[in-house]
C-alpha cells in the first residue's frame, strides 16, 4: 500500500498530471476494503487492551470517521462478510449519517 501511495503515476503531485481514470475502482476501493479488514482485526482481537498506545475511544472515533467517508463516497460494501464482524461499530455512524442525509433532503 505504501508503494502505491508514493507512486506519482497513481497519486500525481503536479496539478498538470491527472490521476488515472480507474483510480476509484481499482485503487481507492481496494484500499478502503483493506482498511476495513484492519479495523475488523483490531476490534475483534484488541478491544480489551490498548492498541499501540491508543485506547478504544480513539479507535472508535477513527472508525466513525472512516465509516462516514466510506458511506458518503460509497467506497466500502458494508454488507460484506468482513463488515458483519463490525456491525455494532458500523450501526452508530451509519444511522447518524442516514439521519443527516434525510435532514438535508428536507431542507
Amino acid at each position: 500500500v505504501e508503494d502505491m501511495l508514493e507512486d506519482k503515476r497513481v497519486f500525481p503531485v503536479d496539478i498538470e498530471n491527472a490521476p488515472p481514470t480507474n483510480l476509484e475502482r481499482d485503487i481507492i476501493k481496494p484500499m478502503f476494503k483493506r482498511i476495513l479488514h484492519v479495523y475488523a482485526i483490531l476490534f475483534h482481537y484488541h478491544t480489551e487492551n490498548p492498541v499501540y498506545g491508543y485506547d478504544r475511544f480513539i479507535m472508535e472515533e477513527c472508525f466513525d470517521q472512516f465509516t462516514y467517508v466510506s458511506l458518503y463516497y460509497g467506497l466500502v460494501d458494508f454488507n460484506s462478510e468482513t463488515a458483519k464482524y463490525l456491525q455494532e461499530q458500523i450501526d452508530i455512524p451509519r444511522n447518524s449519517y442516514l439521519r443527516e442525509r434525510e435532514r438535508d433532503n428536507y431542507r
